[in-house]
């Protein structure tokens, strides 16, 4: 983001756009550390959700492909519900190491021009390490830690709910008078399709049965 010898004027230039102050600027710097962390963070937040998702159970999209389901409607009824704690602890993750971020910020601007990038974890350490204002800065620090605890419990609370679909189990569900599972008759395809897959025969030419 140098004005003169950075690649991003460089770039804009390509596109016939006027090259701009991204260092001395408001409005602009604001932008070039936006830009810095959303490359730095998209990765690892792509490989967090990627390996949530290649985790998820294959029993309830074969259930869903079985009844029907299109793509928009699985990925609601189905992948949504179930990567929705992954998604949850993945977003806590990236707001705290967003409500730290003060070395991005060092490195480009110094929280320049004037304060228009200057954060919280910035200021702390400009009172702290550069004022050596030792003790306004560790109160700085414990009322920072006790807002971040009390704000990121209301931003998991709303999604306290959204946990994976529960396996089927036939013990809790409730009897009827003829003694027999009042959802006997809605057993969830599931287990009809594992019982199908275990219970079929051996192919031709195989000496003994799958197991």
């Amino acid at each position: 983001f140098h004005e003169s010898l950075g690649p991003a004027n460089e770039v804009m230039a390509l596109f016939g756009l006027p090259a701009q102050a991204w260092l001395t600027s408001s409005q602009a710097a604001v932008i070039a550390v936006m830009v810095v962390e959303i490359w730095q963070w998209t990765p690892f937040m792509l490989l967090l959700l990627l390996a949530g998702l290649l985790s998820l159970p294959r029993e309830p999209f074969l259930a869903a492909a079985i009844d029907g389901a299109g793509p928009i409607r699985t990925f609601f009824r189905v992948t949504f519900p179930l990567m929705g704690p992954i998604s949850v602890g993945a977003i806590i993750i990236r707001l705290i190491e967003a409500s730290k971020i003060m070395e991005t910020v060092y490195v480009l601007t110094s929280g320049g021009p004037g304060t228009a990038t200057e954060t919280s974890s910035f200021y702390i350490y400009i009172r702290g390490l550069r004022d050596f204002q030792i003790g306004y800065a560790a109160s700085l620090s414990f009322a920072y830690l006790v807002m971040m605890i009390v704000s990121m419990t209301f931003i998991a609370k709303p999604w306290k709910n959204i946990v994976p679909p529960r396996p089927y189990n036939a013990a809790a569900q409730p009897v009827n008078s003829s003694g027999n599972s009042a959802a006997a008759a809605s057993i969830p395809l599931i287990l009809a399709v594992r019982d199908i897959r275990f219970a079929s025969p051996a192919p031709t030419g195989c000496g003994r049965g799958w197991t």
